[in-house]
């Protein structure tokens, strides 16, 4: 049976939930003793791990695939480590090693440590633990007796699982000066995501923002692109990369509760109008071309908008199908050079007819929309 405090890799677990557990000893006791495993999953032992699975599992086909399965994963980083009883060759004929990306390799992963797990629980009776993967946790009041406990279980890691605590990742500490687990700096009191985790999430964001953009503009060859900025800048600025290329970003769209959100002030400012500035920036720097997309079912706001943003091309929705304000989205929604919307009345095309008349009746729906548009005084003087 596992360990009820192993947290990685099982349903109702996860890391959110081993931070809150590990809050909540910070709250009882005054010290922390944090290690996790060298090199854990290129030091997973073959035959032990097989061993071990064998306690568990009697089927011969069963067993058979499990045994493929670890045999045959990528070789690995390769670990040369004597433990005792080891003869001159031991470390270089035992083979051992799991592949990180494999689903198959966490749940392993969890198993070969479930030993370690009840020796620290029921053998140590040490209730104040958590482990994720390799990265665990003891809590105590007694700052000497955790640096007893992190010598007994590295003899135990070595004798039992051939494994190794890293050298350097091992701390006893106050709870009070925080503990560095899962990506984040704990507290008893709070925690924070540390420096290095914020960087790294900036880092990726960019990445994967850029890969989009290349995606939509060089792979599918698009003109423009819709956005959300709420992410910020980072997930808008990998797109405006792109000198023949633009962006449309969410300001005020045309859903029924587009407001609960995009309307709420901040220092007399409602958040469209903030997205607005902030476009107005983007497109200033360039050098591909930033807009706004502002549904036609908020005149007021599509009016306010155009005040904030006067050079920036719109793309509007709302019109059609959800009875947006078509006059007021020709009226606001050419910029002060004369360049006028775009009109998205992409509903009332695509379910004009279920029929096979489709072709003639999606036609009809377009040209009603841009009767619409030419009846309306100056639509198109531009």
């Amino acid at each position: 049976m596992q360990n009820t405090d192993s947290f990685a890799h099982r349903k109702g677990k996860g890391t959110h939930a081993a931070v809150d557990r590990l809050t909540t000893f910070m709250r009882r006791y005054d010290y922390v003793l944090k290690c996790d495993v060298a090199k854990y999953f290129p030091s997973i032992d073959h035959a032990l791990m097989k061993a071990l699975i064998r306690r568990k599992i009697a089927c011969a086909d069963t067993l058979w695939l499990i045994d493929t399965i670890i045999d045959a994963g990528n070789a690995q980083e390769s670990m040369y480590v004597y433990y005792p009883g080891d003869d001159l060759f031991t470390p270089y004929t035992r083979r051992k090693g799991l592949p990180l990306g494999n689903q198959t390799s966490q749940f392993f992963a969890n198993i070969y440590l479930n030993v370690l797990d009840h020796f620290i629980k029921a053998r140590l009776e040490r209730q104040a633990y958590i482990r994720y993967v390799d990265d665990f946790v003891i809590l105590s009041d007694d700052k000497e007796d955790l640096w007893q406990v992190l010598e007994i279980i590295r003899v135990f890691l070595a004798s039992t699982l051939r494994l190794t605590v890293h050298p350097v990742k091992q701390w006893v500490l106050p709870v009070t000066t925080g503990v560095d687990f899962l990506g984040y700096r704990v507290y008893p009191t709070h925690r924070r995501l540390r420096r290095t985790s914020g960087m790294r999430f900036q880092r990726r964001l960019r990445d994967m923002q850029q890969a989009y953009a290349r995606g939509a503009f060089e792979q599918f060859k698009a003109d423009a692109v819709t956005l959300s900025p709420y992410i910020g800048s980072d997930s808008i600025k990998p797109f405006l990369a792109y000198p023949d290329r633009g962006v449309f970003v969410l300001a005020r769209t045309s859903n029924p509760n587009a407001g609960e959100f995009q309307n709420l002030t901040t220092d007399d400012l409602a958040l469209y109008e903030r997205v607005a500035l902030s476009a107005n920036r983007w497109h200033s720097e360039g050098p591909g071309a930033c807009g706004l997309v502002v549904g036609a079912t908020a005149p007021a706001e599509l009016e306010r908008i155009r005040t904030i943003s006067p050079d920036l091309p719109f793309l509007i929705p709302g019109v059609g199908a959800q009875g947006g304000d078509l006059e007021s989205a020709m009226k606001y929604g050419v910029t002060r050079n004369g360049v006028g919307p775009v009109i998205n009345v992409s509903r009332a095309v695509i379910y004009a007819s279920r029929m096979v008349d489709f072709a003639d009746a999606a036609r009809n729906a377009a040209l009603t929309i841009v009767e619409q548009m030419r009846r309306i005084p100056g639509a198109f003087a531009a």
